[in-house]
């Protein structure tokens, strides 16, 4: 399950998905087209979003100033610390780290989460540290 702002889809989201598949890993992204997993059209998009969180093995957050301040994003996370589903952030540019201790992920502070920092790491030191921490979170990939 991807947690992003819109505004990220086109320059952040939709080139993670696509490698993230490429590595062998099933996508639920609730707006990228029919490869991958999402919400289809007809359907009652909030259901389908609960429903979706709540069968993700992992909630892999997009971290930028749009999606720190997105009630979506912050709903998303805090229903991912209730049901105890493991949070991955991700962060993708610089932000304002008084936000982060705004963001609740269940009871806990988003400042409480040890993220993946591209901004530090570049883009591929940082994707491989995703799919290590994925690893080592116990998400399987579907294929190779």
């Amino acid at each position: 399950f991807v947690s992003y702002s819109s505004i990220d889809r086109a320059s952040i989201v939709e080139p993670l998905a696509k490698k993230l598949k490429e590595s062998g890993y099933e996508i639920w992204v609730d707006n990228l087209g029919d490869e991958y997993v999402g919400i289809r059209p007809a359907k009652r998009w909030r259901q389908e979003l609960a429903n979706a969180l709540n069968q993700s093995g992992v909630v892999v957050f997009i971290m930028t100033p749009d999606s720190i301040k997105s009630q979506w994003t912050q709903a998303e996370l805090k229903r991912a610390g209730e049901a105890k589903i493991p949070v991955l952030g991700v962060k993708f540019r610089l932000l304002d780290d008084s936000y982060l201790n705004q963001i609740k992920i269940g009871d806990d502070s988003l400042t409480d989460l040890h993220y993946i920092d591209l901004v530090k790491l570049g883009y591929e030191k940082g994707f491989e540290a995703l799919l290590s921490s994925l690893e080592e979170i116990g998400v399987r990939r579907v294929s190779k």
